[in-house]
């Protein structure tokens, strides 16, 4: 079966029908991802099933979460682009920002985004501790994702900045990420926000489960973060 075959039938199970053009953007970006990765390292994934399931159903995953129509959402630590990509396909009335701090990553996103024709999205290269510090930039955004693998801790610090209040902040995680979020308790509260009821989920075609970390802004985040990134890791909130 091809990566959309497989994507199509996942999604119906999470209950979604997307549209041919949907599914043919999705195919589209694979293949980019895939080509690309024969230069650059953006993934160990690299068969139909995989694609389909590691990285576009999990990036869709967060439709459990919100309707990104309409609104402001910003990709933390983007990589390959997921899950920014896929909700911009699937939701074409939203606006996405991918942020990544690796020049090539940004540089290959910048030229998938304009072959694929997504004029919702903007690709940036740069630090989101820098970013975050800009008016432009600070509480300016409805949503912000991150699949990046740093503890919730350090991923709040990065985040929490740039979302509006009333703003959500969905982390990717596995479901053995109690003990994490419960350590990561002190420092959503310092920075303006509180942790919600996470979201599990299984990825369609497969047995494998995630879980989706909720944390909404609940009141605007002191100007001292976030710090440097080296402060940030070496003594973390």
């Amino acid at each position: 079966m091809s990566m959309t075959a497989f994507l199509r039938q996942g999604l119906t199970e999470y209950g979604l029908a997307p549209e041919e053009g949907q599914l043919a953007l999705c195919g589209r970006f694979a293949e980019m991802v895939l080509e690309k990765n024969k230069v650059m390292n953006l993934t160990g994934i690299t068969d139909a099933f995989g694609m389909a399931t590691v990285h576009f159903l999990d990036s869709l995953a967060l439709h459990r979460c919100a309707d990104f129509s309409g609104g402001r959402v910003l990709d933390v630590g983007s990589g390959a682009g997921f899950p920014g990509v896929p909700l911009a396909i699937a939701y074409p009335a939203g606006e996405f920002v991918l942020v990544d701090a690796l020049a090539k990553r940004i540089g290959f996103l910048q030229e998938a985004v304009g072959a694929l024709g997504l004029g919702n999205v903007r690709a940036v290269h740069g630090r989101a501790e820098e970013l975050a510090a800009k008016e432009d930039w600070r509480g300016q955004f409805d949503w912000v994702t991150s699949r990046a693998v740093a503890e919730l801790n350090v991923l709040c610090e990065l985040a929490l900045p740039f979302l509006k209040v009333g703003g959500r902040f969905l982390a990717m995680k596995g479901v053995e990420s109690d003990e994490e979020s419960e350590r990561a308790e002190r420092a959503i509260g310092l920075l303006g926000g509180r942790l919600l009821s996470p979201v599990d989920y299984r990825i369609p075609l497969t047995e494998v489960s995630h879980r989706i970390v909720v944390v909404e802004k609940i009141a605007e985040t002191d100007r001292r973060y976030p710090r440097r990134f080296a402060k940030i890791l070496k003594a973390p909130l």
